[in-house]
């Protein structure tokens, strides 16, 4: 499940230390350090077409009425944010004169009020002057426009406000540690859009005007979106091609074959099994950079289906030694390095990129030391391989240690590490099936009844993540007051069930404070709870891949941001 949430700033972490991360992943970055030289002593080559493949058409150009994850690798070609991330993790002005701090005066001392200036002399791509108006009527439509996705981001503001033509005052009602990520999504301009209330109608959806260094030119469904470039780009002599394509290729296959062939200079999501392919041709240089998104199972610590304030412990995952023996029943090894083939990373904890990356010493596979454990808990092996309880602490006698994992279907990967891990089980007398779903059944709300949602499950098994901020994520995942029940009607995504009231003291604290230092202690203070109680055990960090002409240059990945955040550097060798 691709989802993301961002952050403040990543300002007190140095380069070199995002730099060991990344070396982390050895073979897997192949080609990155040479991407990330943009030959700045170099004339760059101008014009020409490049052409990006995608695996499925936009449902919209307005990141106002999607959340989609493909509307955001194509939209900043054309509608720009006031910041972006670059791949050190930094906040960089886009749109904006300079990033809001403390330092600069642009964020009170409380953190109530950020001020926004917008770059001087920006014009739209029509020609129109870019203005504070602008600003404030994103904030309306992403807070009043029917149909909005992105109210969340605004939960905390109380006003926004015009100081002059190029400025803005934005106050919340509590401070709020996402406030450089309040316009991450872009400025929509007044004069080219429409009514709010008629938002999911507006011609801008299919025929943008943005800041970007491109223009749409055509957008023919399920075929293409062809951009020009933009004439009134403020940086002269960008973007350096000519016109910027993006093409709808549902089949990977067929997508590796452009690719090989040198019809296409990029390739977004190319699988990892695909990567030989791409670099034995020649025409293809590979690149992976770390993902925000982590592979882990949430254990239930509640009553499966019982989903009320007080409930009962879940008769085998209940007892702390059962779960330590599930940590340490895994060979992390053995499935990073062989089941996905050095392409995955170790991941211990929530907090492993970024500003915030917490080390953890987590369990390795110690079978034996598993085995004590369900012996102490009171596990004993029976007839048929399978432990009973014989005085267990939660489950009767007789109960077998039987449980049951949910996946989402149509993902290789997750499905092979879950019976890799059901046959590692097996040889300590515990009993995992695999039952995987639609993700749609998976990600389900309350009012479907969903088994994460209502707690009907043992362990659930997915990817999610955190962005440049994980606070809001974190919160969602942790806080007591997030988990689900029936009394708050299904909010909250603490689907584990956990409450443990220093962690949210620490959540509490690292919402709240302007200080990285201290926000970082708190997520590490978070990091070593959640290893020492086991609500949810974590497997591997994903790899985000991208195929690259060896023609297309001046592209840098990037962890923090979709693949059209630099498409002004691209220019064809």
């Amino acid at each position: 499940m691709r989802s993301c949430n961002s952050s403040p700033t990543g300002r007190t972490r140095s380069r070199r230390s995002h730099a060991n991360r990344l070396a982390k992943f050895g073979q897997l970055t192949v080609v990155l350090a040479a991407l990330s030289f943009l030959g700045a002593a170099f004339a760059q080559a101008t014009g020409g077409t490049a052409t990006v493949l995608l695996p499925e058409d936009l449902p919209t150009l307005n990141p106002y009425l999607s959340t989609a994850l493909i509307t955001m690798q194509v939209s900043p070609a054309i509608i720009e944010p006031m910041l972006t991330v670059d791949p050190t993790g930094d906040y960089v002005p886009v749109m904006a004169a300079r990033v809001p701090t403390p330092e600069n005066g642009d964020v009170s001392e409380d953190g109530l009020r950020v001020r926004w200036t917008l770059a001087p002399g920006l014009v739209w791509s029509d020609g129109m002057p870019v203005t504070s108006d602008d600003i404030l009527f994103t904030y309306a439509a992403a807070t009043e426009g029917a149909d909005s996705v992105r109210a969340g981001l605004f939960a905390k503001v109380e006003s926004v406000t015009a100081v002059d033509t190029s400025t803005v005052d934005v106050a919340y009602s509590e401070y709020d540690s996402s406030y450089l990520d309040l316009f991450q999504y872009g400025i929509l301009p007044r004069h080219a859009t429409g009514d709010l209330a008629a938002m999911p109608s507006w011609e801008f959806n299919r025929a943008p005007v943005g800041t970007g260094p491109f223009v749409l030119n055509a957008w023919r469904a399920g075929d293409r979106i062809v951009m020009d470039r933009n004439d009134h780009y403020r940086t002269a002599g960008r973007p350096y091609l000519d016109q910027l394509v993006f093409m709808v290729v549902p089949s990977e296959e067929t997508r590796v074959a452009m690719m090989v062939r040198g019809d296409a200079e990029r390739m977004l999501w190319p699988g990892a099994n695909q990567r030989d392919t791409l670099l034995e041709s020649g025409n293809v240089n590979y690149v992976l950079v770390p993902s925000i998104y982590i592979l882990r199972m949430f254990l239930n610590l509640g009553e499966r289906g019982n989903p009320v304030i007080g409930q009962a412990p879940h008769p085998i995952l209940g007892d702390l030694r059962v779960r330590q023996a599930l940590a340490y029943g895994i060979d992390y090894d053995l499935i990073i390095d062989v089941l996905a083939e050095g392409r995955v990373q170790r991941a211990t904890s929530p907090f492993e990129l970024g500003w915030y990356t917490c080390e953890v010493d987590a369990r390795s596979y110690d079978p034996a030391r598993a085995a004590a454990l369900l012996d102490e808990a009171g596990w004993v092996m029976g007839d048929d391989g399978v432990r009973v309880a014989r005085g267990a602490r939660y489950a009767a006698d007789g109960t077998r240690l039987s449980l049951s994992v949910m996946g989402y279907t149509d993902f290789r990967l997750l499905e092979q590490t879950e019976l890799v891990i059901a046959d590692m089980y097996s040889e300590l007398g515990i009993e995992l099936n695999v039952k995987n779903v639609e993700q749609s059944v998976l990600f389900g709300g309350w009012s479907d009844r969903a088994a994460r949602k209502t707690g009907d499950y043992d362990i659930l098994m997915y990817d999610t993540g955190a962005g440049i901020n994980p606070q809001a994520h974190v919160f969602e995942l942790l806080a007591s007051s997030r988990i689900p029940s029936e009394e708050n009607g299904g909010a909250g995504g603490n689907y584990s069930r956990w409450s443990n009231a220093n962690v949210d003291a620490w959540l509490a604290d690292a919402g709240s404070n302007p200080s990285l230092s201290v926000r970082k202690a708190d997520y590490c203070n978070i990091a070593q709870a959640i290893n020492d109680e086991l609500p949810q055990i974590y497997l591997y960090q994903f790899a985000d891949g991208s195929a690259l002409s060896v023609h297309l240059k001046g592209v840098e990945a990037n962890t923090w941001a979709g693949i059209g955040w630099d498409v002004a550097n691209w220019y064809l060798e």
